[in-house]
């Protein structure tokens, strides 16, 4: 298992621009995921959806609790497990943890 964030930095706001986001895709997560080689990816939330749709050129749009198959990689998606999902009800536990059993599935953990 293995945990990263696309965007290394914590910007103002807490909510890198697009060119923050790129700069930290093109620069730290591209040669991540190349070392890693993962057979599953969870993208938690927009932000993470969008860094890795634009390190690995794919053209999809994000659903929750949805995956995407490219190269041999499946990437799930699921909204941030942040305070704001939670405890609105956005983001169930149940659902996170759902994705999470998935992913593990796919991979063979």
């Amino acid at each position: 298992m293995y945990i990263t964030s696309v965007v290394k930095c914590a910007p103002p706001d807490n909510r890198p621009n697009n060119e923050e986001i790129r700069t930290c895709v093109n620069n730290w997560f591209r040669y991540e995921l190349i070392r890693v080689m993962p057979r599953a990816i969870i993208a938690l939330g927009h932000i993470a959806f969008l860094g890795i749709k634009l390190v690995l050129g794919i053209r999809a749009e994000f659903r929750h609790g949805g995956y995407i198959d490219f190269n041999g990689v499946r990437i799930f998606m699921s909204y941030h497990p942040s305070p704001r999902n939670t405890n609105t009800g956005r983001l169930r536990i149940e659902d996170l943890v759902s994705i999470l059993r998935m992913a593990m599935e796919h991979a063979g953990c």
